[in-house]
């Protein structure tokens, strides 16, 4: 999670801090990952597994190599993404009354993960609690907002996956080629109309649309 910048903490602000901390997030996600699905052999004769020491059942031999040569974001990893805008969510609608998510911890981590998500909440309550930036109420105001912005934290999640994990600065362009088309994902990574595969995880009743998912009450 990004760290609040200091100073004025504006509409342009918060939408950026959003975006770059979600995205940073996605990064990190996708090369723990890759680490945990990628195939390595024990010797001949011997079952591949995964780097976790799981037997390994070819659906991701090799996340990366797949990324870069059909543009598919593993399933159980668009799984991940899914949960982690809904986080994201979750952080916007914390402490405001319309919302049922309350002001639980999303990140049970270190001290300072903590400190800083109990910064960006302060701010995110002080800004929508400003005259000028609130309708009839600060949960109806932050619904606009992610309305308007939840479209663009995704993007730049997808985008996440185009940087080069081992040289963060450098960008992969097979992969940005497969997932990106002038700049933003291809149709079916698009935020209103990417779905999750109803085998990719517990089934439901509910739409798997993400649009739809990160609306979900959070359940833990």
């Amino acid at each position: 999670i990004h760290k609040v910048d200091d100073g004025e903490f504006d509409e342009k602000s918060l939408r950026k801090w959003f975006i770059e901390s979600a995205a940073v997030e996605t990064f990190f996600l996708w090369d723990r990952y890759k680490k945990e699905n990628t195939k390595k052999t024990q010797g001949v004769g011997s079952q591949p597994q995964t780097l976790d020491g799981n037997s390994a059942n070819g659906d991701d031999e090799d996340p990366q190599k797949k990324l870069q040569e059909s543009g598919k974001i593993p399933d159980g990893f668009l799984r991940q993404m899914f949960y982690t805008l809904g986080d994201y969510r979750d952080i916007l609608f914390s402490g405001s009354k319309d919302e049922k998510s309350g002001d639980r911890d999303i990140f049970n981590a270190d001290k300072e993960i903590q400190e800083r998500e109990k910064n960006i909440k302060e701010k995110i309550k002080t800004f929508f609690s400003n005259s000028g930036n609130q309708s009839s109420t600060s949960g109806k105001d932050r619904k606009t907002w992610w309305e308007n912005n939840a479209k663009h934290i995704w993007e730049g999640m997808v985008c996440a996956l185009t940087h080069k994990t081992d040289n963060p600065q450098e960008v992969d362009d097979d992969v940005k080629g497969q997932l990106l088309e002038n700049g933003k994902p291809q149709s079916i990574y698009q935020y209103n109309q990417v779905k999750l595969d109803e085998d990719s995880g517990p089934k439901g009743n509910d739409d798997t649309k993400l649009e739809n998912f990160v609306e979900r009450p959070p359940y833990f």
